[in-house]
């Protein structure tokens, strides 16, 4: 088996400078002038920073405050918004009520736990679902009531 010569690899021409071969570096960069004597500037002497102790593998400090605990979701939010969806399919005066006086609660509580408690946006559509089945029974109670004041004023007027 036979090898041809080895003969130098052709640079293409729009290579850049430091490939082509007898390229020179340029001259370095001529030093910074001496800072001036008794002026401006005065060296300072820092202190070496201090040792870095690391602590050995598996061993963790004690956290310097005790770490966040769970929120815990209100029992009465969740009722509220069970009973607030109830009243608009299954019991309608009853889950209503059930649904606003929980509702109240439950705001009451996680307000007053101060970040221990979540559930005040189910407490809030519980409480808004049933005030809105609340007002919606007293309208058709009052028009209940007008109708059959009309009813009764034309059945008066007619003697």
């Amino acid at each position: 088996m036979t090898f041809a010569p080895m003969t130098q690899p052709q640079v293409p021409q729009d290579a850049p400078a430091y490939d082509r071969p007898g390229w020179v570096p340029p001259p370095p960069y001529p030093p910074y002038p001496p800072y001036p004597v008794g002026g401006t500037y005065a060296p300072q002497s820092y202190a070496p920073p201090a040792p870095v102790h690391y602590a050995p593998y598996g061993f963790h400090p004690p956290y310097p405050y005790a770490p966040p605990m769970p929120r815990r979701t209100s029992p009465d939010a969740a009722i509220s918004l069970i009973a607030g969806v109830a009243a608009w399919v299954f019991v309608p005066l009853l889950g209503a009520v059930i649904a606003v006086v929980f509702g109240v609660r439950a705001r009451r509580q996680i307000r007053e736990a101060r970040g221990t408690l979540d559930g005040a946006g189910m407490a809030t559509v519980g409480l808004v679902l049933g005030g809105l089945q609340l007002v919606g029974f007293a309208l058709l109670i009052l028009m209940g009531v007008l109708a059959l004041a009309v009813g009764f004023g034309m059945f008066v007027g007619s003697r």
